[in-house]
């Protein structure tokens, strides 16, 4: 018998003899058993053998009392006493009740309740020599084992230097209910070294039937080393002058610093554009590396207001593409560095000139198709400081139709559109300079220029020409006030018309407090301020990206952050970050967001708050609210988190959070979703679509006194940073968060 409920009577009508009855229970053999044994009361006084009852356990012939009760005659059992006998007899427990007679044990007596490894084995009942027993009506029942179940996978991974929540379990039991809240789980899972943690979920029902379950977690290293360049990432140094490496750092999430290898040379007396190659790669064979573009230029070329398109020879650095060119005759395809050869209308060739030297000679026929010559870069360029100022280029007719046209694309379909440079007459070197500004008023976007110059024939006629000393020159004296940057989202955004719940716009003991449903052509500043910059330690996280204001735009009922791959202010990346700090702040009360959010590893937005006194207290003192956080990635963009952050009053940071997963294969990416914060005197308490996922208990006390101030929104789209790591090959940019309202509602018995 194992896990088994025994009942039966027994009755002892001859007092002839006092030796011991009782039973047996886990019998596997002659030294391995447990058995109660009980002899008869004697208000005389028995001491031999003593009035009362044992349990006990033979294990490989050792007997060990497990409970006993000889303390009075009042323990034995009475003669002619019809007794009723319950056992409980479990992997885990023995449970032994008693009742019947007129003395201990008339109104019923648990006698025994004793936890251990109790073992499949025989019942029988126990009797040494005393005569005149009856048994009656003995049973054998089932006792049910409760059912554990894991939340979620039995084996998941985790990437290393993140945060894990474990999922749980649950436990429910036919006898004895829901157990949920007695599952115990046991095992660690250390996010800073990589491998496999089991967890171990136990649940013991009140019969002392114990069910396991585990879980494996795997500690995952899947995110590159981040590179951060000593210096610049491009670096002019005049022909002559010595190179001095400033070298690089590398960090990773699990491993740490990890080494920076460095490879390539730069020959400063030769005029050219040198590459230096730095590798880190962390313990995982997660291999990471950045570039620094290192420039020699003759005396002449120093100048920092110019940026070199083509000359001696060479693209400028700026445009790591190269040569190429557009061809109507093979559908608008491109032949690029091949000198034209998978071109049908256009070729090129760097010839000698007598008069320059290495120049650029562009051939094209006559077929009347388009086709056009361009030197482009594979990171769009901000060159807003050149608004105002001038293209120029040196340029010669070697033979036909010297009527030539040129234009500057800013990521198809951005571009300024053709721009007639007219007739170049004779066959001598001229100067044509163009002025930039008149390019931006034909939707020219500076501050994201990806080709250095486009240009052709205008009639698509047979033309040979020579270009040298291509250069955009700034103008510090001129009108730099339009750089044709229209803001975010780019030309190319098409409103995705995303379906998705959303929240009611009245909630019964509540009033509207504010709101802002993004209704106009523009950001409304008199609620929101751009926090603009790279912050301190890249916000406190190591993010990776500038915020700009040009990457917010209020548009088709929508608010739009969008994040850019694009170089700016020393980063390769651009977003936003908006706050209302000191405009609109608000003391408890339930904040409506519906949102729908970007993707793609290294992606981090967030809808959250801060304490309105965070300027004089600072972080994390002022408290913290996370509303809702999502970090992007294969596999976590099902999930969000809710967390709140604050210091306790012996200054120790504290943390609270836990998060959600939508069901299937959906993501927070495929549409909009509402998150909300109920906040009261008394929690916190976090929500999407309705549905609460956690809550924190709060207090009048000091340590809590961070949530009884108020408290400013935030909200912004990160590139990097510690929690997601950096993006990928597979991250697609632009990415953008689309926010279709925010309200904030106040309690009518306590508005604020």
């Amino acid at each position: 018998l194992l896990n088994k409920k025994i009942t039966f009577e027994m009755k002892v009508s001859d007092p002839t003899d006092n030796d011991y009855i009782g039973f047996v229970v886990g019998y596997v053999d002659a030294s391995n058993y447990h058995y109660f044994t009980w002899t008869r009361s004697e208000p005389s006084g028995g001491t031999s053998p003593p009035d009362g009852w044992k349990f006990q356990r033979v294990e490989n012939g050792v007997t060990t009392v497990l409970a006993v009760d000889e303390t009075d005659y009042t323990r034995g059992w009475e003669q002619d006493a019809q007794y009723k006998v319950t056992v409980h007899y479990t992997s885990g427990k023995t449970v032994i009740h008693l009742q019947g007679g007129t003395l201990a044990y008339a109104n019923g007596q648990t006698l025994v309740s004793a936890s251990g490894n109790f073992a499949s084995g025989k019942f029988a009942f126990y009797c040494n020599s005393q005569p005149s027993i009856t048994y009656e009506n003995l049973k054998f029942e089932p006792l049910y084992s409760p059912t554990l179940s894991l939340i979620g996978n039995s084996s998941m991974s985790v990437e290393g230097a993140t945060s894990f929540s474990d999922p749980g379990a649950t436990a429910s039991d036919p006898e004895d209910g829901n157990l949920t809240s007695s599952v115990q789980v046991s095992g660690t899972v250390d996010l800073q070294t990589v491998g496999p943690y089991v967890l171990t979920y136990t649940v013991t029902d009140s019969s002392g039937i114990e069910v396991n379950a585990t879980r494996t977690v795997n500690v995952v290293d899947t995110t590159a080393p981040v590179i951060t360049l000593t210096g610049n990432s491009t670096v002019q140094i005049t022909q002559g002058q010595s190179y001095t490496e400033e070298g690089a750092s590398a960090t990773d999430a699990v491993d740490g610093d990890v080494d920076v290898t460095i490879s390539g040379e730069v020959d400063s007396d030769a005029v050219g554009s040198y590459s230096i190659r730095y590798t880190a790669v962390d313990s995982a064979g997660n291999e990471a590396s950045v570039s620094r573009v290192v420039n020699v230029v003759a005396a002449q070329q120093s100048d920092p207001t110019e940026l070199i398109v083509f000359a001696d020879g060479m693209a400028g650095a700026t445009w790591d593409l190269g040569f190429g060119a557009y061809d109507q005759a093979i559908g608008y395809g491109t032949c690029d560095n091949d000198n034209g050869d998978a071109c049908s209308s256009i070729t090129w060739a760097i010839v000698a000139d007598a008069e320059r030297g290495e120049v650029l000679e562009v051939s094209r026929i006559a077929n009347n198709q388009d086709a056009g010559f361009y030197i482009k870069s594979s990171n769009p360029y901000d060159a807003s400081e050149f608004a105002g100022g001038t293209i120029e280029l040196d340029i010669r007719i070697i033979s036909g139709d010297p009527d030539i046209s040129m234009k500057i694309d800013c990521v198809y379909p951005c571009t300024s559109g053709n721009y007639n440079l007219g007739v170049v007459t004779g066959n001598d070197w001229q100067t044509l300079r163009v002025d930039i500004n008149d390019l931006v008023a034909q939707d020219l976007n500076l501050s994201a220029v990806d080709t250095g110059l486009v240009i052709w024939p205008t009639a698509h006629a047979a033309t040979v020409f020579r270009l040298d000393r291509v250069r955009w020159v700034s103008n510090p004296d001129g009108d730099s006030s339009g750089t044709g940057d229209t803001s975010a989202p780019s030309d190319t955004w098409v409103n995705p018309n995303f379906a998705g719940p959303s929240s009611r716009t009245s909630y019964t003991g509540y009033s509207l407090y504010w709101s802002d449903e993004f209704a106009g052509d523009s950001l409304d500043t008199n609620s929101w301020n751009y926090e603009l910059g790279i912050g301190n330690n890249g916000w406190g996280n190591n993010e990776l990206q500038y915020y700009r204001q040009e990457n917010t735009t209020v548009r088709e009922g929508l608010l739009i952050i969008e994040a850019r791959q694009q170089q700016f202010g020393g980063r390769q990346y651009t977003s936003s970050r908006l706050t209302t700090q000191d405009k609109v702040s608000f003391t408890y009360g339930r904040v409506d967001i519906r949102a729908a959010l970007p993707k793609g590893q290294g992606i981090w937005p967030a809808l959250w708050s801060l304490g309105a006194n965070f300027a004089t207290v600072g972080w994390p003192r002022s408290g913290e609210i996370d509303i809702m956080e999502m970090i992007g990635g294969s596999g976590r963009e099902d999930t969000v988190h809710g967390t709140a952050h604050w210091q306790d009053s012996g200054g120790v940071k504290r943390d609270l959070g836990d998060s959600f997963s939508l069901s299937g294969n959906a993501t927070l990416a495929d549409g909009f979703h509402v998150y909300s914060l109920v906040w009261t005197p008394q929690s916190l308490t976090w929500y999407i679509d309705d549905i609460q996922y956690h809550s924190m208990s709060l207090d009048e006390s000091e340590d809590l006194s961070a949530f009884q101030k108020p408290f400013f929104l935030i909200f912004n789209v990160a590139v990097g940073g510690n929690w997601p790591g950096s993006p990928n090959s597979n991250t697609q940019f632009p990415q953008r968060m689309l926010v279709d309202y925010v309200r904030v509602f106040s309690e009518d018995a306590a508005a604020n």
